[in-house]
């Protein structure tokens, strides 16, 4: 939803709250498939479809408040979203040059069914015996994603084989050079561990010199960009009372201001 709900976390509210007060006003909304998930049951979309499509859409709504400078938009994704957010700041740019820079929060250069993979590997050994005949399931249907005999319209954990394809393309370090990137990253993220945005820190790095990308890693933060207890483990997301950090949200402030 609008709010990036997990259990009790707001992510995206948090950082709107965060940004609100900094004098930076955001635009959020319900991804598709959360706002019509009948609609969506048994349709099998592309990415561009389930996550461009309202973004761009978002984007025109922005330039049309009167409290927004249409100069100075910026894109934040998280996750998935981080992983999508330079291709379709390139890809809107080309168009309309209306993008002034995105915030990737815990994003990669890596595939995503790769990363998927590790995380049901991380978490069985956490289990231990615990799921590992459903774990084995399912990196057995993720490995099937590249065989040439799987039909695009096949079901991958509940999406499309073509889906999966798609995504794991999605990122190209060439597209952080369409507008200024802050790449943000957490240590503590068990999702997306340090070893998977070793790369994307490399394509930053970069372009450092020309003020093209900003690497930042939080040596404590989690995937939820929450102070971590050390678990690496979604016990971490249960915790009560926890929210986005605020030094996080003011420095992404700062660097928007900066643009």
């Amino acid at each position: 939803d609008m709010d990036e709900s997990i259990g009790s976390n707001r992510v995206f509210q948090d950082l709107a709250l965060g940004l609100a007060g900094q004098g930076i006003g955001s635009l959020r909304y319900n991804k598709r498939t959360f706002q019509y998930p009948e609609r969506y049951k048994d349709k099998l979309l592309t990415p561009e479809e389930e996550v461009y499509t309202d973004l761009w859409a978002m984007v025109d709504l922005a330039k049309q408040q009167d409290w927004v400078d249409t100069n100075r938009i910026f894109i934040i994704g998280h996750s998935q979203g981080a992983l999508m957010a330079p291709r379709f700041a390139a890809l809107r740019n080309d168009l309309l040059h209306d993008i002034a820079g995105v915030v990737m929060l815990c994003g990669t250069a890596d595939s995503l069914s790769r990363i998927v993979e590790y995380q049901i590997r991380h978490l069985n050994m956490q289990n231990g015996s615990a799921g590992s005949e459903e774990s084995g399931a399912m990196l057995h249907a993720l490995g099937s994603i590249y065989d040439p005999n799987q039909a695009e319209n096949a079901l991958i954990l509940g999406t499309s084989v073509g889906w999966w394809r798609r995504i794991d393309t999605m990122f190209r370090p060439g597209f952080l050079d369409a507008v200024p990137h802050l790449v943000v990253n957490a240590a503590m993220d068990y999702q997306v561990p340090p070893r998977f945005y070793t790369s994307l820190r490399a394509h930053c790095e970069a372009r450092k010199a020309a003020s093209a990308c900003t690497f930042r890693e939080y040596p404590t933060l989690n995937h939820l960009l929450q102070q971590s207890d050390g678990s690496l483990s979604p016990n971490e997301y249960r915790r009560p009372n926890l929210h986005a950090d605020e030094q996080l949200i003011k420095d992404i402030g700062a660097w928007v201001k900066s643009r």
